[in-house]
């Protein structure tokens, strides 16, 4: 955990127990944290708060977790879990943080989740970029608007790789990158591209935001090695513990994700925290 994270993660910590809403004061009731206990915050300290879970987000009142709210997104999540779905708020202003890899300037965002396709649409808004959404479910329309928009990158997740990759390929376009953003990936995702258009990876899940990259030096290599970003900290076991500082509207601290991040440092030269799904 480095020092400016920790930085950021006290007073996030400082600003959800002050705040009114009470999701985060509810859950660290037991917990003893008081303003010296967050003063002395260290990494060991901060993994003994409890974790939250996807199943207790969904249940509990969407008011008692909003903690800031402006223009940006309301998204609805489905939750198994929990039998239902649930509100989550992100500003514009952390979607511009989302640092999405890409190269180009006519991006086509196609997925097949449309909150997660207008998220990354605005992303792109947001650096006075004008992207092209795709119409998923319509694929006669879909590929004859990437062809006349002339489009020369792809943000999509897997399923939308698995539907589209061969026929917009067939359209012979410059696509200088296609950044696949999904919770998981497949062989299908890294082959079938032209061999110079650039492929980045990111791990990302509807309530968390994006997590993790693809090390552009493991790529060239054909290996998939991932760095948490700056504002990202990763406990990695079966069921990976995040902390994202970058939200405040609805923050996610201590979340218990369902993935498997494997700590493979060693497999990496750079030097970062490096990890394997």
């Amino acid at each position: 955990m480095s020092e400016s994270f920790l930085k950021n993660l006290k007073k996030l910590l400082a600003d959800v127990l002050a705040a009114e809403p009470e999701f985060y004061r509810k859950k660290y009731l037991n917990a003893v944290i008081d303003d010296d206990c967050i003063r002395n915050l260290d990494e060991e300290r901060f993994k003994t708060l409890p974790a939250v879970t996807k199943e207790e987000i969904a249940r509990a009142p969407y008011a008692g977790r909003l903690y800031q709210e402006g223009s940006g997104i309301t998204k609805l999540i489905p939750c198994v879990e929990a039998g239902r779905s649930f509100l989550l708020h992100r500003t514009l202003e952390e979607i511009k943080e989302d640092d999405l890899p890409y190269e180009g300037a006519r991006p086509m965002v196609l997925m097949s989740n449309m909150y997660e396709a207008i998220e990354r649409c605005l992303f792109f808004y947001e650096r006075n970029i004008l992207p092209l959404i795709g119409e998923f479910r319509n694929p006669a329309v879909a590929v004859s608007s990437a062809r006349q928009y002339n489009i020369d990158a792809l943000v999509m997740d897997h399923t939308a790789v698995l539907q589209y990759r061969r026929m917009l390929c067939a359209l012979n376009l410059n696509i200088q990158s296609v950044t696949v953003v999904d919770s998981t990936f497949h062989k299908d995702d890294f082959s079938g591209w032209p061999p110079e258009t650039t492929k980045y990876f990111v791990v990302s899940f509807p309530e968390t935001g994006r997590l993790a990259y693809s090390c552009p030096r493991a790529a060239a290599e054909d290996k998939l090695v991932l760095h948490p970003y700056p504002d990202v900290y990763i406990e990695p076991s079966a069921l990976s513990v995040i902390t994202s500082v970058r939200f405040k509207s609805c923050p996610m601290i201590r979340y218990r994700a369902p993935v498997y991040f494997e700590d493979v440092r060693s497999v990496c030269g750079c030097g970062k925290a490096s990890f394997a799904l």
